[in-house]
């Protein structure tokens, strides 16, 4: 049973590990909305109160202000309360699926024409396999090519706090980036050095485990 019937919408067509990577980084945007409605935004606050990110005005790019805050990638630092990339309104489809899959562990609707059965089993065994809670927040995956961006967690933005909003991308990047780096560790070898170089890296690994956005293994891996 699922802790929260998330909806994530995908792009199609993207190569395969963009796709993973990305229902990875928006299903952690689906588990800190559930923790938000739950817990009254706790999480939100500790990780402001470990990771403050204060911009004071540098650019997000600066190698320097990264490294100081254990930022991994530069949209990490994103705050939705001050850049102009602000929960921007997606292009849904207004239509119905061309196709419609109910999975083992999610329900799946395709828009547009490929191989809607092994597309569909693929993405239902994507969902299966994700890290920690993830898996448990995410009901429904939509997968369209009319969508702007590479992905999109649908949660109501009217009742989030500026809090939420300032944090979610490095909790969702860090989650993302984490995960990938375990799977594909001589890939992302860069991700490792910085768990092992940056106690704010190592902490933000440590309490996305703690919090269940990814599976122990991954700070066993990852960590010195």
């Amino acid at each position: 049973m699922k802790l929260y019937n998330g909806i994530i919408y995908l792009k199609e067509p993207v190569n395969l590990e963009i796709r993973s990577s990305t229902l990875v980084h928006e299903a952690a945007h689906n588990l800190h909305f559930f923790k938000y409605i739950q817990e009254k935004d706790r999480l939100s606050r500790r990780w402001k109160e470990l990771f403050p990110n204060e911009r004071h005005g540098r650019d997000i790019r600066d190698v320097k202000f990264l490294e100081e805050n254990g930022l991994i990638v530069p949209y990490a630092a994103t705050d939705y309360n001050i850049d102009n990339i602000a929960y921007e309104p997606e292009n849904y489809p207004q239509r119905c699926a061309d196709f419609f899959y109910k999975g083992e562990n999610a329900n799946i609707y395709l828009y547009g024409q490929w191989d809607h059965e092994k597309v569909s089993e693929d993405l239902d065994s994507e969902v299966g396999n994700l890290p920690g809670m993830l898996k448990d927040v995410v009901s429904d995956v939509v997968l369209t090519p009319e969508l702007i961006f590479h992905g999109r967690a649908v949660v109501n933005i009217n009742v989030l706090s500026k809090l939420w909003l300032s944090v979610t991308e490095d909790i969702a990047s860090s989650t993302e980036l984490f995960h990938a780096a375990y799977n594909k560790p001589l890939l992302y070898k860069t991700v490792k050095n910085k768990v092992n170089s940056n106690p704010l890296t190592r902490k933000r690994l440590e309490v996305l485990v703690e919090e269940g956005f990814l599976d122990p293994e991954t700070l066993w891996l990852l960590k010195p």
